[in-house]
């Protein structure tokens, strides 16, 4: 798949100045619960980047997650329910949370993996689910937004 060459693909979205700076940790307290109750907003986090980057804006650089409620925190909740619906991730992920670790890995590598690469060689970032190993609990899982790649040679540090 890889020449020994080494390649780096990068596309215009970049972390250091493209990311939020707070964590994928969003507190809730509900008045008839007693515990609050954290969870995060991943995939609404990613597809926010996307559109601040689209629209050439910098995202809030604020250190701390927006409170439930507030227009940014809506944001990213109206953006992670849209990032289930992209591509069908949702039902996708349901379906191969049922496959075996090796039936992962054998689609990861050939069928899905191409696609990626092209779409990074293409200039778009990539929205990833990362699949847990074993579990049922789809909260478990995470989305992640792939900006770039690089290859070596086998054995050599990249």
């Amino acid at each position: 798949m890889f020449d020994k060459a080494t390649r780096t693909v990068n596309t215009a979205v970049q972390p250091a100045c493209d990311a939020f700076r707070f964590g994928n940790r969003f507190v809730y307290t509900w008045p008839w619960h007693r515990q609050s109750c954290a969870f995060g907003l991943c995939g609404g986090m990613c597809l926010a980047v996307l559109d601040y980057a689209a629209a050439g804006i910098t995202p809030p650089q604020r250190r701390e997650p927006p409170v439930p409620g507030t227009p940014l925190h809506r944001y990213l909740l109206r953006r992670q329910l849209d990032s289930w619906r992209y591509g069908c991730a949702g039902p996708r992920t349901l379906l191969w949370m049922a496959l075996s670790d090796a039936e992962v890995a054998r689609r990861t590598l050939e069928r899905e993996l191409p696609k990626v690469l092209a779409g990074l060689e293409r200039g778009a970032p990539q929205l990833l689910v990362l699949m847990r190993a074993t579990g049922w609990d789809p909260r478990m899982n995470h989305q992640v937004l792939a900006t770039g790649y690089q290859t070596g040679a086998p054995g050599e540090p990249i």
